[in-house]
């Protein structure tokens, strides 16, 4: 069984001590980021609408400490990435919003509403300039960092189900965006227009494999 971090259902002040243990079947994994470099910090989402900046300690027994609470969702965190500068990082929630952190302060520096269903994934662009994310409404929305929506697929050539993980390209000079969904299909979208790329229109996934893009 693996290991995790895990928090108690007490309320967490940012310098509670950690209860850990494994993570039992029932339980809903959490959502996990770390920054590119090789730093000590990592991010947890939560069904207790939190996310948690965790510091690693290196000692026998005690894995990691909770360094801040990030707050404000009013529902499940489904999802949190980290900018690759390690400065910000974005939550998804069931609430049906996105929001951006700054990680020094601990505070919301923009939500981003639009979706009408819960929010199940969310993603920054390499250079840290644009946003994606899908939603069980069947949708994507491609953001800019300032809160504009740029564009909302939900044309014919879109998902018919929820649409459970999307990514961006790596690589600036392949500029698109994957998506994946419970309709069994992976997407790839032209980045300047949302569009679905030519001619690679959808790939359907096996029946037995996970429809989460990034298992």
């Amino acid at each position: 069984m693996e290991r995790i971090f895990r928090r108690s259902d007490r309320p967490l002040s940012p310098l509670q001590d950690v209860n850990i243990r494994d993570l039992s079947e029932e339980e809903q994994d959490p959502g996990i980021a770390c920054p590119l470099d090789n730093s000590d910090i990592i991010l947890s989402s939560s069904r207790d609408k939190s996310v948690i900046s965790w510091t690693f300690t290196r000692q026998e027994g005690t894995y990691g400490v909770p360094r801040r609470a990030l707050t404000g969702h009013s529902h499940f965190v489904q999802d949190v990435v980290i900018s690759s500068d390690g400065q910000f990082a974005l939550s998804a929630s069931w609430d049906g919003a996105l929001r951006l952190w700054d990680l020094n302060t601990g505070t919301t520096t923009r939500r981003f509403v639009g979706h009408s269903k819960d929010v199940l994934s969310v993603a920054f662009s390499i250079d840290n300039r644009q946003i994606v994310c899908g939603s069980r409404d069947k949708t994507i929305k491609l953001w800019n960092t300032l809160g504009e929506c740029k564009y909302t697929n939900a044309d014919p050539d879109g998902h018919s189900e929820w649409v459970s993980c999307v990514r961006f390209s790596p690589m600036t000079s392949n500029p698109i965006i994957v998506s994946g969904g419970w309709d069994k299909l992976v997407k790839v979208w032209n980045l300047t227009n949302c569009k679905l790329r030519q001619p690679l229109l959808a790939v359907r996934c096996h029946p037995s494999l996970r429809q989460d893009l990034g298992s």
